[in-house]
């Protein structure tokens, strides 16, 4: 680590300290969900990138779904072989259904359906894709496959509804499919203006699905599914929307200021949502390239910047707040382009060429003409080759990167080699962990990383790719039969390692090609995966039926015979049995998902989240390896749960769940003259553990910040009794207020902060020789620290070498706090390695805020004393510096 980023990890201790653990359910707004707490980038790879989640149980699954689906194994009666003319169809595979309404049972005419089936190239020889006047739909297909995926737009009365499915159409057999549509979810509220006033007659749009979808769709978004006005006083009832859904609105010379985002059950009616508009201004701007010429088709995107932090709970339940839509242009042959019409704030710009590093900067409200230089950036080039020396040609380059730090939103750059195996990717980010995939007809895939790329450098590098290998079998079942559309994937033994995160999938090098690490089988219950390296993999795979039959074996690629048998008798390892209840009533949740979480190096945890739909509340997951599980569990409007982290042996275990409703919570924190306060909180249960609290749509965090006002909205929280701990800063004082959520509490929570309460100090015992001017007037803690370290690197101060005693006295006398400091042996939860210097420690000390007396003392030392007092300004203290000279 160079020595400016050494200062900067002991500047940024306190941030490194209260950083937050960030939890991420299935959420619409993610690209590909991870492991808890890991979201990778999307993905084009057909699929959309989220998992599925079925009401069997099923684990996620990378088919193509999208977040406003329905899961469909649920489906009513099918429509009967006999409404089909098989004269015509008899030697095709058919597909038929019925649309009706849910509520009513009556047919949905005039409809057209849009099937998503596993080939995207098979052929409808005949078909009636538009509902009839019996709400009777049919597809006949030249081949057999399987139906992932049925999409029904909205109409006048219902929403639109995707229904997720795992349907084998076999030639000459009629597969059936009957759709219910919804009423969708009405939402009744307000179009203000900045000032908070009604704006009349402005138009409210809304769209069924998720925001990422809407946000990202090529050529814009799609058109809205309903639309509304506001009447005289701004006031707006808009229904057929949901499950997840985008609310936004516009008027003459105004745009939206922000949006709404979120998800609603059926049939909801929510009241008081608010949409805010902003005066509309338009943001010219030139491009220019690195030798002042005019760029054009370079792609120039605005979205907004929030003041505040990430918190956009608005304190009604599943209803969100979000930006405008981002505002996407691209410049013209002079290197012109206008963005808007944007709200009346600053907004985060970026620009990207193929051939330029992405450019980021600001645009503020008032701010003359944006003129944007794309820089050259670095060269990337060279040769692929096989292994036998020869060039290969038409190899895919695929660079992206494993840097935490990487901007959100950089995009991979993608090529191929020409004929003589050569290529170049041009107009590069510098970056330190650069990673580039590499694949090949008839070869081995390929990962180079970590590459380092310097900033407007040139760098060549020869890769070798290696023959490709082959794994290959047959899935059957108990009875030695064919089991057809299993899915089967593989995870190798070679890892791309992304550092102190924790994800999931594994990061594998197979994983950074979605279409060579899964597969279905075939009618013939066989699978193949080829170009793979010579390794070991696990092949996972999986029922079509049944996403709980779950099938493991280990092998070797090279091998081409593998039997996988899917036999329920010959599962072992975990059996998790339960049911799930209301906590509070006792009746059972029907829709809720188990998640059993493993855990990973570094405190990361991985797990798949099981769904299921049980009148009953029951659930029945199998197959898992036994070891340490924690056992998660969530419903919608319920608070999180989670179980004991434990080691589960083999067999069935027994689970009683039961889930608190959530309580939303809007605090103010005042001082005693009723005056906002700047602080931190944390929300404790009933065992003093902390308890996420949403921060976003199915996404939340341990810890809140008060707003100007010193107001914070907490939502997702349990009904029971609960513990908010408030902190003037991470190392001002706290104090701890319990409140009794079992009712619903009514309007703001007011917290009157005082003086007293607990603090942390931060100590630096050292030996050896106190650099000069560290205790001089006026010296700043950059200074301070700079001194240290530089004392640190050239000896003249050293770390510790013997157990120190830490006694922090009152101004009475007695001790008040007392810490036994081994630097061999560090406390991980409450002291902090200093990057770069062996041996160097900051210790941490809980301490009343109080003025008080530190005595240290070690073997072999002289006894040193500080006096301390804390800050009451709300600055965080600076580090003590205490250096013990030898006796």
């Amino acid at each position: 680590m160079r020595r400016s980023n050494l200062l900067l990890a002991l500047l940024g201790v306190a941030t490194l300290l209260a950083s937050l653990w960030v939890w991420v359910g299935v959420d619409p707004d993610a690209a590909e969900l991870g492991s808890a707490g890991v979201i990778e980038a999307p993905r084009d790879d057909g699929t959309g990138g989220l998992p599925v989640f079925a009401s069997n149980a099923r684990p996620a699954e990378p088919l193509a779904t999208e977040p406003d689906q329905l899961t469909g194994d649920d489906l009513g009666g099918g429509a009967a072989d006999d409404d089909v003319d098989r004269s015509d169809l008899s030697t095709l595979a058919v597909l038929a259904g019925r649309v009706t309404r849910a509520a009513d049972g009556t047919p949905v005419v005039g409809i057209t359906l849009e099937p998503l089936f596993s080939s995207h190239e098979v052929v409808a020889e005949m078909s009636q894709a538009t509902t009839d006047a019996d709400g009777r739909y049919t597809f006949a297909l030249s081949e057999s496959v399987r139906l992932h995926a049925m999409t029904v737009p909205a109409t006048a009365d219902t929403t639109r509804r995707r229904v997720d499915t795992n349907l084998q159409l076999s030639m000459g057999e009629v597969g059936t499919l009957d759709v219910e549509l919804f009423p969708g979810a009405t939402l009744v509220g307000i179009v203000v203006d900045g000032d908070t006033r009604p704006v009349p007659g402005a138009t409210v749009f809304g769209w069924t699905g998720a925001q990422w979808k809407i946000d990202t769709r090529v050529g814009g978004p799609p058109p809205p599914d309903r639309t509304v006005t506001a009447d005289s006083l701004g006031r707006f009832v808009i229904g057929g929307l949901g499950p997840y859904f985008v609310l936004s609105a516009e008027a003459p010379e105004m745009t939206c200021r922000w949006r709404l985002k979120g998800k609603l059950p059926d049939g909801s009616y929510t009241e008081g949502v608010t949409l805010s508009l902003s005066p509309a201004r338009h943001a010219p701007g030139l491009v220019m390239g690195p030798r002042e010429l005019p760029l054009g088709d370079v792609t120039v995107t605005a979205i907004i910047e929030w003041a505040g932090g990430a918190n956009d709970v608005t304190g009604i339940e599943g209803v969100y707040r979000t930006g405008p839509a981002p505002s996407i242009e691209h410049t013209d042959g002079s290197g012109s382009f206008l963005l808007g019409p944007l709200a009346d704030e600053t907004y985060r710009v970026s620009a990207e060429h193929a051939q330029h590093p992405r450019w980021e900067g600001a645009n503020s409200p008032g701010q003359p003409e944006m003129l944007i230089r794309l820089s050259r950036g670095a060269t990337l080039g060279g040769r692929v080759i096989s292994a036998s020396g020869g060039p290969v040609a038409d190899a895919q380059l695929r660079l992206g990167s494993t840097n935490e730090f990487a901007s959100f939103g950089d995009g991979e750059r993608v090529t191929r080699t020409d004929e003589n195996g050569l290529f170049e990717l041009v107009g590069l980010n510098a970056d330190g962990l650069a990673l580039l995939s590499v694949r090949a007809e008839n070869h081995a895939l390929h990962v180079e990383h970590p590459l380092v790329i310097l900033e407007d450098g040139a760098e060549e590098i020869e890769i070798v790719l290696q023959p490709g290998r082959v794994l290959a079998g047959t899935v059957v079942d108990s009875n030695g039969l064919a089991v057809g559309g299993a899915f089967v994937v593989i995870e190798g033994d070679r890892i791309v390692d992304h550092g102190d995160v924790t994800m999931s999938p594994v990061p594998t090098w197979e994983s950074r090609f979605w279409d060579l690490n899964r597969t279905r089988t075939d009618a013939l219950g066989a699978f193949r995966f080829e170009q793979l390296y010579d390794g070991v993999f696990e092949l996972v795979v999986t029922h079509p039926d049944d996403n709980n039959l779950v099938a493991k074996l280990a092998a070797r690629s090279g091998a081409e015979d593998l039997e996988v048998v899917l036999d329920p008798d010959t599962l072992a390892g975990v059996t998790l049995i339960g049911n799930v209840r209301d906590a509070l009533t006792g009746r059972p949740l029907e829709v809720f998902t188990i998640t059993p979480m493993i855990p990973q190096g570094l405190g990361g945890m991985v797990g798949t989240g099981y769904v299921f739909d049980d009148a009953g509340g029951r659930f029945h997951i199998t197959g898992l390896d036994p070891g340490p599980l924690l056992i998660n569990a969530a419903a919608d409007g319920y608070a999180p749960w989670s179980a004991t982290l434990r080691d589960y042996t083999a067999g069935e275990h027994l689970l009683d769940v039961q889930l608190l409703a959530t309580r939303v919570l809007h605090l103010r924190v005042v001082n005693a003259k009723r005056e906002p306060v700047s602080a931190h909180l944390t929300f404790l249960d009933r065992d003093g553990r902390d308890m996420f609290v949403s921060s976003g749509m199915n996404s939340g965090t341990t810890r809140l910040s008060t707003d100007d006002n010193g107001e914070v909205v907490a939502m997702g929280l349990p009904a029971d009794r609960i513990t908010v701990r408030v902190e003037k800063g991470f190392f001002g004082s706290s104090q701890d207020y319990t409140l009794d959520l079992r009712n619903e509490p009514r309007g703001v929570q007011e917290l009157v902060f005082g003086e007293s309460g607990q603090t942390k100090l931060m100590l630096f015992v050292l030996t050896g020789e106190a650099p000069a001017g560290l205790s001089a007037p006026g010296a700043t803690l950059e200074n301070s620290l700079r001194l240290i370290y530089e004392a640190l690197q050239s000896g003249s101060a050293r770390p510790m070498d013997a157990v120190v005693e830490i006694v922090a006295k009152n101004g009475s006398g007695a001790a008040v706090a007392e810490r036994r400091f081994d630097p061999g042996t560090p406390d991980p939860e409450m002291d902090i390695r200093v990057p770069g210097v062996p041996g160097a420690i900051v210790v941490l000390l809980d301490v009343p805020a109080a003025p008080l007396e530190l005595t240290l003392s070690a073997p072999g030392y002289l006894t040193g004393r500080r006096a301390w007092q804390p800050d009451r300004s709300g600055v965080p203290d600076q580090v003590l510096v205490i250096f013990l000279a030898p006796e």
